[in-house]
């Protein structure tokens, strides 16, 4: 088949070129791919996969009043299009839990972020296409 050993001796080589540049190719795609999975989410991707709440007005169990508004993180865009959905859902959600609180349960960062976290648990239980990652807070006033 091949008439000479120079030619056999290069295919031979060019074949094991070829083998071994595409095993780095993929180990190298491999290790990297690990670390982009971890990475933290830059401040656009939080934004681009983030829901804004409407202004919501809730009495509390003291005969106060909560109103607020909040921005929801979510992990993936599908995860965001199924909140959009669920928005009324959401509401209630939020409505449900503040209606059952007292002014000392909302009051100081502790009770804040208490809150935030409660919520976060509850509106993961709707979700079926993705999580809430984080639930912010952008308005607050308690009286």
């Amino acid at each position: 088949m091949f008439k000479s050993k120079l030619g056999v001796i290069l295919l031979v080589m060019f074949l094991t070129l070829a083998v071994a540049g595409g095993a780095v190719f993929l180990s190298w795609d491999y290790i990297t791919a690990g670390e982009t999975e971890n990475a933290e989410p830059t401040i656009d991707e939080i934004i681009e996969r983030s829901y804004d709440t409407e202004e919501l007005t809730t009495n509390l169990l003291n005969n106060g009043f909560v109103r607020s508004k909040y921005k929801i993180q979510l992990d993936s865009k599908d995860a965001l299009h199924e909140l959009e959905k669920r928005d009324f859902q959401v509401t209630n959600v939020i409505i449900t839990t503040l209606s059952g609180k007292e002014a000392s349960d909302l009051s100081g960062p502790d009770g804040k972020t208490a809150l935030e976290e409660e919520l976060k648990e509850q509106i993961n239980e709707l979700m079926q296409e993705g999580t809430v990652q984080k639930v912010y807070m952008t308005e607050w006033v308690l009286q």
